[in-house]
């Protein structure tokens, strides 16, 4: 079995949640330290955008906006389980193409909803949102994303570097239709697939649910720890510099604290 590390936080901040994961990558990367998997929830509701997405289509949401470290549209953070897995070159996932990692990933995230009482299916194809540059994340399922009576149920999105990748998703537990549409004005939730439309699982039911389905699709075993002293240090510098900052947040450029 390979080894991995897991960290399960409380409720943080949208400006925590991502200097976090990058925290951890940077930390992989350069110590190639074990894989992580980390599982997190969200304080207040907040959007993350993709790292090349104009944030001027969100102004007067009201909600927090955050730039993320990897690609695709904006999410809608705030009743949801997310998971960040953080892993080193050298680790069997590593070795994966990025559609595997996806694939991979997805199986673990599907065996975890079936145990909860869903019916999931992946996506097969990648669906286009249009010429909307705006739509959320969930208006258009990539492949290996999961489905629920053709409703998105999980989204994701990865980054890949030389000597380590990051991939981060979200799993919807509840969806507030109308801040979801105070958001994104004009669209609907009619796509979004809730688990609490499903079934009662709430967070830890289901974080235990997906560790032990990563256990099972991945070979993997965990030790739960906490941060390390570099890993915390580097999140309260990313959050300072970078994830709390205009200059990343709406323009997308870096203030000098960098993961990989």
């Amino acid at each position: 079995m390979e080894e991995w590390r897991l960290i399960i936080d409380g409720p943080e901040s949208g400006t925590f949640n991502m200097a976090a994961d990058e925290s951890l990558l940077s930390v992989v990367s350069k110590a190639q330290e074990k894989p992580t998997l980390r599982l997190y929830s969200w304080r207040e509701p907040s959007i993350t955008i993709g790292y090349s997405q104009d944030a001027s289509f969100f102004n007067g949401s009201e909600v927090p906006v955050i730039r993320r470290l990897t690609g695709g549209r904006a999410v809608l953070h705030f009743d949801e389980l997310t998971y960040s897995i953080t892993c080193p070159a050298g680790t069997s996932l590593f070795d994966q193409g990025i559609h595997d990692v996806y694939r991979l990933v997805g199986k673990c995230l599907k065996g975890a909803l079936d145990s909860a009482g869903l019916e999931c299916y992946p996506a097969r194809s990648q669906q286009s949102a249009g010429g909307n540059k705006k739509a959320s994340c969930f208006h258009a399922p990539n492949r290996y994303e999961l489905l629920c009576d053709g409703k998105k149920v999980t989204g994701s999105a990865q980054r890949r570097f030389k000597d380590s990748f990051i991939q981060h998703g979200s799993v919807m537990l509840s969806v507030n239709e109308e801040m979801f549409m105070r958001v994104f004005p004009g669209a609907s939730t009619d796509k979004i697939g809730a688990v609490s439309s499903y079934c009662s699982v709430g967070f830890d039911e289901l974080s235990k649910l997906l560790i032990d389905s990563f256990k099972t699709h991945l070979g993997a075993s965990f030790e739960h720890t906490g941060y390390e002293k570099e890993e915390r240090s580097l999140i309260e510098q990313l959050i300072k510099s970078k994830y709390s900052n205009d200059i990343w947040n709406l323009h997308g450029k870096s203030m000098g604290v960098e993961a990989a």
